[in-house]
């Protein structure tokens, strides 16, 4: 059990440090193992998802180049607030894993489509025939008409 604990904190630790500027980016597309029943998520449901407040998912995937805008976007912090909390949420024992972060959409993917119960973003250009996993569009505000969600400056 210690060492599970150990990895876990490791990779938020890593997550904190690991992030950093995205290209210019517009939005993101979430995307799903194919076998989940989750039809569409609102920008509050992401929230909850993405700052361990909800374990809806048991793979939270973090896509590092696009994660300043996603978390601003999506939960009003930068990614390294976003990373301190993980790592608080480790150190407490409230959660037994963190976010599994990703340098690429390619690993993203590659991640999600191989994890059932895993969910993660990636950039919508990514996003091709037989990719493997499923898009879930994202209503509400901070989401744009195509389900995408709106990233942050």
């Amino acid at each position: 059990m210690p060492s599970l604990f150990l990895s876990s904190l490791a990779a938020g630790l890593l997550f904190v440090s690991g992030l950093g500027s995205a290209p210019p980016t517009t939005s993101a597309a979430i995307v799903a193992h194919p076998s989940t029943s989750v039809a569409r998520l609102s920008v509050q449901d992401l929230r909850r998802i993405y700052t361990g407040e909800a374990r809806t998912f048991q793979d939270v995937c973090i896509q590092r180049r696009l994660a300043d805008g996603f978390f601003e976007a999506v939960t009003g912090q930068s990614a390294r607030a976003v990373g301190r909390r993980w790592v608080r949420l480790l150190l407490s024992g409230r959660v037994a894993e963190g976010p599994i972060s990703h340098r690429t959409d390619a690993e993203t993917l590659a991640h999600v489509r191989a994890h059932p119960g895993a969910i993660g973003f990636v950039s919508p250009a990514s996003l091709t025939a037989g990719a493997g996993v499923t898009r879930i569009p994202i209503r509400g505000d901070g989401a744009d008409a195509n389900g995408f969600v709106v990233l942050g400056p």
